[in-house]
């Protein structure tokens, strides 16, 4: 606007300076009509942006009413136009601040709301990781127990059996449920118990 008052009196510099002003506006117009588009996506009033967009327009308008006045013959006429623009940007200044502040403020609160929400979420798959590491755990004690459990059945067989033996009854061998060690270990108790019979003149 400035190299348009300083320079408009050159036809040519004029015609590019307005182009240059001209195109600055559509510019803006762009970029509010972008920030429109990021508020309605984030849920966010889009009042102080339409105020914004008021007062852009109001703005536009006076300058090119305050031009519509210029006199190229007159070397002075920079001032003329000029004084009929004191003052008249401070509505598009304000409108301008209050949506800066309101979108931040806005922007402020989807972060914290955000923030929040992953907290939630990294909350959730830890106790949900722990629920699993609970129940693997537990599983696992069970297997474990159930292990235990089968191991010393076997042995406490093979020790009766063994206590049979030494009792002198060589009638009764041990149950084998498994192919395991623990199973090789019966198979042999109970080979064992044969041969002790048959070197007793016993039959099982």
């Amino acid at each position: 606007w400035k190299n348009i008052l300083i320079r408009g009196h050159d036809a040519d510099q004029m015609a590019k300076y307005r182009a240059s002003f001209d195109a600055s506006e559509k510019e803006v117009e762009t970029h509010l009509a972008k920030l429109r588009v990021a508020l309605k996506e984030l849920e966010i009033s889009t009042d102080p942006l339409d105020k914004t967009i008021q007062e852009l327009h109001k703005l536009g308008a006076k300058y090119r009413e305050a031009l519509a006045t210029w006199k190229p013959w007159d070397p002075l006429a920079y001032r003329a136009v000029d004084s009929r623009l004191k003052g008249i940007d401070r509505p598009m200044n304000e409108a301008i601040k209050a949506l800066a502040d309101t979108t931040f403020a806005e922007s402020g609160r989807i972060e914290a709301r955000e923030k929040a929400e992953m907290a939630s979420v990294v909350r959730q798959g830890t106790l949900l990781k722990v629920a699993i590491l609970a129940a693997s755990l537990v599983f696992g004690l069970y297997i474990a127990g159930a292990v235990v459990g089968r191991i010393q059945r076997s042995l406490m067989e093979v020790t009766e059996g063994m206590e049979r033996m030494v009792a002198g009854d060589f009638t009764r061998g041990v149950e084998v449920r498994s192919d395991d060690e623990l199973g090789r270990m019966g198979r042999d108790f109970n080979a064992m118990l044969v041969q002790q019979a048959l070197a007793q003149g016993l039959c099982i």
